[in-house]
């Protein structure tokens, strides 16, 4: 150690300086030469460019929903329903938390690729008990001619402070380079999971729009058949009452009362099954709007409106941009690909600069103060050689992911051209049973208006005018059932456009 010490003195300030410079340049060149290999398969799956809509009848003139489809219909209940949901629905509380989390972690990602700078400080005061060396009289030498005998509990040794204050200060900052871009790739893939989360917090409030409208139309129709329904009621009580003052009079006999008493009840056990099918209906609009079922808006039957959605010639490649579903599962595709770039580059080193300074100050009492000055500046580089097939197995697994990825949106592509698919055929179907049924109602007015007449001039049986508003009460309601039908097909073509 001691020849070490002297050569170093005969080295000159400038032939130290030059070795720190000279030895970070070889060990990044030795890194650098000594990057893990790595076995790249390429990506099982390839993403779908456009829906497969082929066979998807279109109209060139159509539009896609706006951003507020719903006030088409220019109903304020609906407004209202929607807009409260849209504020303070527990469903998109859930969404909404994901996403502050993905946001989160997009400045995570940004605070690894930034410089690390730590300080350090203390201050303490400690106390160091000290004792004195004695001797016995017994073992010490007789003292010489002329000296002062030693007295028992005189010290013979050397003193200790007491006391002794430090104060530590120091700082410590580090830097990592991004040669290869991982870190890069981890900030773009915290962004793209953002932006997957922005996209999921969209489609859950358009299947909640598309949930709340389809309720209320579907509350609407009930409460129409529901008026319809007891009308029947009211007309099969009519009924009843002429059979059984007929029966008692033997112009019927009394099996004709008992049947029209099996339609009477018939026709209250509709009612009862439509009012409790209203009442479930508001029941899901409070909760979908987060409230009970009392602090549920009033709502007013209104007649149905008129299906006027159609499918737009640009299908095949708008519904990729517009159904938000599919922004998200893309987004989430293009996550997954940079995680596979962040995986690629743990197969290269690891190159960072650090500098650490510290100060030291220490004051012993009784005794001198000393002060301690550290300054280390230094490059490094790390890669991990025999790893045991870890990071490869990273690298691995981020691909396999990317492909899972790239599959489900693919499956949620074919899916959604589906829905389009399978909501116009709906539509269309709806549109064409109301067309028919229209015909047989309108004959059934005719009737209604023929059989009112005779019985108002005297010359006809209220029988008979009973049983044609009773057929044309069975056909209104199927009617009511069938617009309702359309508006449900109307709606279930615009949560498949991906709503607004």
């Amino acid at each position: 150690m001691q020849g070490r010490h002297e050569r170093s003195n005969d080295e000159s300030p400038r032939d130290r300086a030059g070795i720190l410079p000279h030895a970070a340049c070889a060990l990044v060149a030795a890194a650098l030469c000594a990057c893990a290999p790595f076995r790249a398969s390429p990506n099982r799956n390839s993403m779908r460019a456009a829906a497969p809509v082929e066979g998807v009848v279109a109209e060139p003139a159509a539009p896609w929903p706006g951003e507020r489809w719903w006030i088409d219909y220019r109903r304020p209940d609906l407004d209202r329903l929607i807009e409260q949901a849209l504020s303070a629905a527990p469903t998109l509380d859930v969404v909404r938390a994901r996403f502050a989390i993905a946001a989160s972690q997009v400045e995570a990602a940004r605070a690894e690729a930034r410089p690390q700078l730590d300080v350090a400080g203390g201050a303490s005061r400690s106390h160091v008990g000290t004792s004195t060396a004695t001797s016995s009289a017994s073992a010490s030498p007789p003292p010489a001619t002329g000296e002062t005998p030693a007295q028992p509990g005189a010290s013979s040794g050397a003193t200790l402070p007491d006391w002794n204050s430090a104060v530590f200060a120091g700082a410590a900052v580090r830097y990592e380079f991004d040669w290869w871009g991982a870190k890069r790739a981890a900030v773009e893939s915290a962004l793209d999971a953002a932006h997957a989360g922005a996209a999921e917090t969209r489609a859950a409030a358009w299947l909640l729009e598309y949930a709340i409208a389809s309720t209320y139309f579907d509350w609407n129709a009930t409460q129409l058949r529901l008026a319809l329904a007891r009308r029947a009621v009211e007309l099969q009580s009519e009924r009843l009452r002429i059979a059984e003052f007929r029966g008692g009079r033997g112009l019927d006999t009394p099996q004709a009362a008992e049947n029209v008493r099996a339609d009477l009840a018939q026709a209250e056990q509709n009612v009862a099954a439509l009012d409790a099918a209203a009442r479930t209906d508001e029941a899901s609009l409070a909760a979908l709007l987060g409230v009970a079922p009392a602090a549920l808006p009033a709502l007013q039957a209104a007649p149905l409106p008129a299906a006027a959605t159609a499918v737009p010639d640009d299908l095949k490649l708008g519904l990729v941009s517009r159904r938000p579903d599919l922004a998200a599962s893309r987004w989430r595709v293009e996550a997954a690909a940079r995680e596979v770039d962040v995986a690629r580059g743990a197969f290269y080193p690891t190159v960072s600069v650090s500098a650490l300074a510290a100060v030291l100050n220490s004051r012993p009492t009784p005794g001198a103060s000393t002060t301690l000055r550290f300054l280390d500046v230094g490059l490094s580089a790390y890669l991990p050689l025999l790893d045991g097939g870890r990071v490869q197995a990273r690298y691995d697994t981020s691909q396999r992911e990317l492909d899972e990825a790239i599959a489900e949106y693919n499956q949620s592509l074919v899916a959604a051209a589906s829905d389009v698919a399978r909501a116009k055929v709906a539509l269309d179907g709806a549109r064409e049973q109301r067309a028919r049924r229209g015909g047989a109602a309108a004959a059934d007015e005719t009737a209604f208006a023929i059989g009112r007449t005779r019985e108002t001039s005297g010359v006809g049986d209220p029988r008979d005018t009973l049983a044609a508003e009773l057929a044309l009460v069975e056909q209104r309601d199927a009617l009511a059932e069938l617009d309702g039908r359309l508006v449900a097909a109307d709606l279930g073509l615009i949560r498949a456009l991906g709503g607004g």
